[in-house]
């Protein structure tokens, strides 16, 4: 009966480890007898449940799914043998298995000889856990250098996560603690982490561009990175320059030092230029640049794009005008021009023919369908910093509608402007009469034009404000322009005040031009004499002016007689508006003049008595006269001609003589 328990466990209790997902749990009281009575009991006074508990004299109780009391206490095996009690002591301690994240941090991946490294593997686990972590290194073996190194452990459960720690330290590395270290739970590959640590002879500083040394971008990126690849060590400090100068650090220049790179937001052209990367390591006596060359190219801009008007220009018919474009970019831009037709079927311009380009070499032909151009110049500004390009089309003769299209182009991009040319034959957009008279009881046409392209409708409005029907109306188009009659029969003084003629595009309703035009209506009134005519004397071969003087609404006309006969236009016999003229007065030009002047409403005469003095025999000598002096001024000229050319022949054989 000394001894019931295979092995007893009276004053230091044995540990039975239980990890958390085990159901199943096995206190080891095992007897020397199978007809020993044991029981299992907890050390205090209280009770556990389970859900099956068996007894096995060789193994012990086993124990299924007990309850959390059963942890709680120290448990005691107690047999009673010839009245002695026994017992055997057990504690079972509940562990977790759960662990993971095991991580190692490091001061320094890189050292120098001589330097110290350390590093700290962390994992983790919950209550009740336990990990053990051990590394596998180079020279953790080592019978050298046995102190080389030292390795503290620790389990930090200040939280509901435990984390356990293992640090290594080794002091003054060389050559041969480069390489890879690994951290486990005791030889568990399955939890594990590892590192590569790399140990230099000494210090270096090695800089090269990163893909190129020269950057070429547009203006407007958002974002340019500009870096250089640094190998060096230890890991040195950055500076950067731009042309020289110290760069600003702003919104727009933003530094990473750690990665030796320059970032540039919204890069605009005044960032062109050259950036170094000033590397230093003062320690060890480390110094290197690098200098990166930004280009910064820009698109072309036409700058009259933003100050054209919404509002379209015609152009007069026949006139010369120059079309200018102005345009800045990086590389300086080009200009190409190109024109485009309008159909004559289409009132705006909508549809059109095929792009015609046109070159200096273009000019030297006829295009089909174009104005005639007379030259294409370009011409380079220069204002303040920036250079602009000026290129100038000029057309001498401006006969057909279009579009022309001036095209700044470089190797980043393209802008063009279209120059809407409309050719009309109405000065200033829109033309009408500002005051038309007119006769009462005849048809009075008021006419209206507007410029083609520009505006496609036409109206016209009475004195009252009131729309005039179109029936009233007569309208025209020309490839030039379109026109809108009012026609208002056998006017009275009813019909007279201000119209208004209105010309409008159906596109653009609120691009309204409007003319006005004053009409004014005269009563008739009979033919009257404002002034008689007078009887004249005149000396033969003089001039006779007979001018009658007459008033009347409608205009009356005016009809010669002489002696009751009609007076007709012949030689030397012509009128002048309401005035007859005779030249060179003769006798049979002697008689009564009478002037009729007649209109609807009647007629008015008035007389002249016309005397010729003197006789037609002196006025044929005079005749005579100036036949012979005529004649004799011919024959002078003919005599002197002969004499010149005899001269010019002496002198021809005189110089033939001399050769």
């Amino acid at each position: 009966d000394n001894q019931t328990f295979v092995q007893a466990y009276d004053n230091i209790p044995l540990v039975i480890t239980v990890f958390t997902d085990t159901e199943e749990i096995l206190v080891p009281c095992r007897v020397t007898s199978p007809d020993v009575d044991v029981k299992l009991q907890l050390l205090h006074p209280a009770t556990f449940t389970y859900a099956s508990q068996n007894w096995d004299p060789r193994k012990g109780f086993t124990v299924m799914r007990p309850s959390y009391q059963f942890y709680s206490s120290m448990l005691q095996c107690i047999a009673e043998v010839n009245g002695k009690i026994h017992r055997s002591l057990y504690l079972p301690q509940r562990l977790e298995i759960k662990r993971g994240n095991i991580s190692i941090r490091y001061n320094q991946k890189r050292l120098l000889m001589g330097d110290t490294l350390f590093l700290q593997c962390v994992a983790e686990t919950t209550f009740n856990g336990r990990i053990k972590l051990d590394w596998v290194f180079n020279r953790q073996d080592s019978k050298t250098t046995p102190r080389c190194c030292e390795v503290k452990r620790n389990l930090y459960q200040g939280s509901p996560v435990y984390k356990s720690y293992s640090n290594l330290t080794i002091w003054n590395i060389t050559m041969e603690d480069k390489g890879l270290y690994i951290c486990q739970e005791n030889n568990n590959t399955a939890l594990q982490a590892n590192i590569t640590i790399t140990v230099y002879k000494k210090s270096f500083l090695n800089v090269r561009c990163k893909r190129r040394c020269i950057y070429e971008v547009t203006a407007g990126q958002r974002m340019l990175k500009i870096g250089v690849r640094v190998d060096a060590f230890p890991r040195p400090n950055v500076t950067w320059f731009k042309d020289g100068k110290p760069l600003p650090v702003n919104h727009t220049f933003q530094l990473d030092t750690l990665n030796y790179r320059l970032k540039i937001l919204e890069v605009n052209v005044k960032y062109a230029g050259n950036y170094t990367f000033a590397l230093s390591n003062t320690k060890h006596g480390l110094y290197k640049n690098i200098t990166v060359q930004l280009i910064v190219n820009e698109k072309p801009k036409i700058y009259e794009k933003d100050t054209d008007l919404k509002t379209n220009n015609a152009v007069f018919l026949g006139s010369e005008n120059t079309l200018r474009c102005t345009a800045s970019g990086l590389p300086s831009p080009s200009f190409m021009w190109a024109w485009e037709p309008c159909s004559q079927t289409d009132e705006f311009c909508r549809e059109r023919g095929k792009r015609i380009y046109l070159s200096k070499e273009t000019l030297k032909s006829d295009l089909p369908l174009s104005n005639r151009i007379l030259s294409i110049e370009e011409m380079v500004l220069t204002h303040g910093e920036k250079t602009k390009t000026l290129s100038s089309l000029t057309i001498l003769t401006s006969n057909i509608s279009g579009i022309y299209y001036c095209i700044a182009v470089n190797k980043v991009g393209i802008d063009e402007r279209s120059i809407q040319f409309f050719v009309s034959d109405v000065a200033d957009f829109m033309e009408a009469e500002p005051l038309v008279s007119m006769i009462e009881g005849y048809d009075a046409r008021l006419q209206c034009k507007a410029a083609k392209y520009i505006y496609n409708q036409l109206a016209w409005f009475s004195p009252l404000g009131e729309k005039i029907p179109v029936i009233d109306t007569e309208s025209f188009r020309s490839n030039y322009s379109i026109s809108l009659t009012l026609v208002i029969k056998n006017v009275t003084q009813q019909d007279k005040g201000q119209y208004k003629c209105k010309a409008w595009a159906q596109k653009n309703i609120t691009n309204m031009m409007q003319l006005n035009t004053q009409l004014f209506i005269r009563e008739r009134v009979a033919p009257f004499i404002i002034e008689n005519l007078t009887n004249i004397e005149v000396n033969h071969s003089g001039k006779i002016l007979l001018d009658c003087k007459v008033g009347g609404i409608p205009c009356p006309q005016i009809h010669w007689l002489k002696n009751g006969i009609p007076v007709l236009p012949a030689s030397g016999i012509f009128f002048e508006n309401n005035t007859l003229i005779i030249e060179r007065a003769k006798k049979e030009d002697e008689g009564l003049y009478l002037c009729k002047a007649t209109n609807e409403l009647g007629e008015v005469h008035t007389t002249a008595l016309i005397t010729v003095e003197g006789s037609d025999e002196k006025s044929n000598i005079e005749i005579i006269i100036l036949v012979c002096t005529g004649l004799t001024a011919t024959l002078f000229w003919l005599l002197l001609t002969l004499i010149i050319r005899k001269l010019r022949k002496v002198r021809k054989i005189i110089y033939l003589e001399a050769l």
